[in-house]
């Protein structure tokens, strides 16, 4: 069976590509936390990314595929969420596989961009010019500099977190709504949310398919923060929440991820053939992860640990 190796596998993205990867590849996950156990995958801590560890960890596990799952794959919607693995590292994990031979991918955020148009391709400049996003295309660019054969996918995911004490922004707004109380939302911000695990299986068509370059994965559909807490709980079946009050603006919002950043997947729908999920597939996804297993498999589920740095 061909390896897979996932670096940041503790976030929604990396956790969830694990579980869904398991079942076509041997996956190991790379995380910056101990307590990470994800069913039917070996788990390696690993604080420090230099070039030795790289290739060490490239000889071990022998992967045909990396996926890099770092800071930048959380959400913008996930803003209190722990800090993972620094991006920084997948310049050096994507110069390791080059010279390896082995395919690489890395998972961006839709917060490089912001208005005023409604969707952004990945051939658009209205980027955000905070300095987090002036970094994050920095990272990309140098990724592309370094290894030419590399995959970079835009995106914004939710879904289950793999620890239980560290949960995500759906996550958070579904128990908010459960016990009635006022979650903070906003209707300034706009994405095109995707399931992580829709997600996963994107990168599976892209990966079979040999894609390389820029592309942008997303759902279906464009949505804010608040009404994704109203369509949650009707998804749940529970009684419309009473949210904070709406606000509008009459200056463009400015702030990394606060503005404009849904996505054209319309690059991706070419060559992939991908069907984009609206926010009521996902959500129903979501739903049922929570009984088919899913879940359970994200934390603590029979899994190998082993210490690699």
């Amino acid at each position: 069976m061909d390896s897979v190796l996932i670096i940041g596998a503790e976030t929604v993205a990396g956790a969830n590509c694990a579980v869904v990867f398991s079942e076509r590849f041997r996956v190991v996950g790379v995380t910056a936390r101990p307590d990470v156990r994800i069913e039917g995958c070996e788990m390696r801590t690993c604080k420090n990314h230099d070039a030795t560890t790289t290739r060490q960890l490239i000889q071990q596990v022998q992967p045909k595929w990396i996926v890099f799952c770092g800071s930048v794959a959380r959400s913008t919607w996930d803003f209190e969420t722990d800090d993972t693995i620094d991006d920084v590292a997948a310049i050096g994990w994507a110069s390791a596989a080059k010279d390896a031979g082995i395919a690489f991918t890395f998972l961006s955020s839709d917060a490089v961009f912001t208005g005023p148009w409604i969707s952004h391709s990945e051939e658009d400049e209205n980027y955000c010019e905070t300095p987090r996003a002036k970094q994050i295309r920095r990272i990309e660019d140098d990724i592309l500099s370094k290894n030419d054969e590399a995959l970079i996918v835009r995106t914004n995911v939710f879904g289950w977190s793999p620890v239980e004490n560290c949960t995500s922004f759906a996550e958070r707004l579904a128990a908010d709504l459960v016990e009635d109380k006022a979650s903070a939302t906003d209707c300034i911000r706009h994405a095109s949310p995707l399931l992580a695990t829709d997600l996963a299986n994107m990168l599976l068509q892209a990966f079979d398919a040999d894609t390389i370059g820029l592309l942008h994965l997303s759902g279906g559909e464009r949505i804010n923060p608040y009404n994704f807490a109203l369509r949650l709980a009707s998804s749940c079946n529970l009684p419309r929440p009473q949210l904070p009050e709406t606000v509008s603006l009459s200056t463009p919002a400015a702030g990394f991820g606060q503005g404009e950043t849904t996505l054209d997947c319309s690059l991706a729908r070419e060559l992939l053939g991908v069907q984009l999920p609206l926010i009521e597939d996902g959500l129903q996804g979501l739903i049922a992860q929570q009984s088919n297993g899913h879940r359970e498999k994200l934390r603590g589920g029979a899994c190998s640990t082993s210490k690699a740095a």
